[in-house]
């Protein structure tokens, strides 16, 4: 109730201090405040029950993909928290170096070789592309429906990866799930890194269309 009482009012003062005369702006204002008062309401009454139970055979397959330059110090710990999720399916972890002039490349490769190249497959580019380039190039390797995207400097729940995926099989109109970051080192005086509790940190899962070849 406090945030929709704060959206309320914000809107009014905003309208309020507008020209009397209809605008562009004032309609818009309007339109944009009507939208998101009738959001609060249904989010409230929406119920995300999650009591099935699924046998491990019904576990959809996952690809992790995983994007990242300059992560030396925690890529290895990223992979290992995928690979060593609790889930019934089968998962294959995707990485991708966009051009890292540190220790990176190394930190996957040794990956690699602790969970096996079936498991975890090192793509490597010989100059920065962007992230936006390495995930598509992650996307088109993956071999699976179910797509889950993590951060390199982030670290995935134990059981993150099975409650994504009940979300689609729940549901098969689910096109992608988002995942809750909470921060691990939230006392560090550098840049903080991220792990959640319950359900994946700084990471998506998306179902792939399945007439195309990217997402």
């Amino acid at each position: 109730m406090p945030l929709l009482t704060g959206l309320i009012l914000y809107k009014v003062v905003f309208i309020a201090n507008m020209a009397l005369v209809p605008s562009f702006w004032t309609i818009y204002g309007l339109i944009a405040t009507l939208f998101l008062i009738s959001r609060l309401p249904y989010a409230y009454l929406h119920k995300d029950d999650h009591t099935a139970v699924y046998s491990a055979s019904e576990y959809p397959n996952v690809s992790v993909v995983i994007a990242c330059k300059n992560e030396e110090g925690g890529i290895f710990k990223t992979i290992s928290t995928a690979m060593a999720s609790e889930y019934q399916g089968i998962i294959e972890c995707i990485v991708i170096d966009d051009g890292s002039t540190d220790g990176t490349l190394a930190e996957m490769h040794r990956a690699r070789d602790t969970y096996g190249a079936e498991h975890v497959k090192v793509i490597s580019f010989p100059k920065n592309l962007g992230k936006r380039e390495a995930m598509a190039v992650g996307i088109n390797e993956a071999k699976y429906e179910i797509v889950t995207f993590i951060d390199s400097d982030s670290f995935v729940a134990v059981d993150g990866i099975r409650h994504l995926a009940e979300h689609f099989m729940a549901n098969p109109k689910v096109g992608a799930v988002a995942g809750n970051t909470k921060v691990e080192n939230i006392n560090a005086t550098c840049s903080p890194r991220c792990s959640p509790s319950s359900t994946p940190s700084r990471s998506t899962s998306t179902r792939r269309a399945r007439a195309c070849t990217n997402q």
